[in-house]
């Protein structure tokens, strides 16, 4: 279910993507697109949290530095769990 929203929410952003103009004077279309991907970054920003889970404890830590050493930690949020 996370890998679906994390897909959508990547194709969402690629398709606005392509409809914005890099030139500086932009039509009505390219300012409301500009518009729709501000608000979904927005979002974005809003809901994303920077902090880690402990899988086994459930508990929150600000930073892993915090997390005792067994701990097997993951991002609390999809949007800043990036892999490549």
């Amino acid at each position: 279910m996370k890998n679906t929203f994390d897909l959508l929410m990547i194709s969402i952003l690629a398709s606005l993507g392509f409809h914005c103009k890099s030139e500086r004077g932009m039509d009505q279309g390219s300012a409301d697109t500009e518009k729709m991907i501000r608000a979904v970054a927005d979002g974005v920003l809003k809901d994303a949290t920077f902090q880690f889970i402990d899988q086994k404890s459930g508990k929150r830590f600000a930073s892993p530095k915090q997390a005792p050493l067994e701990a097997q930690l993951r991002p609390a949020s999809a949007y800043t769990d990036w892999r490549y």
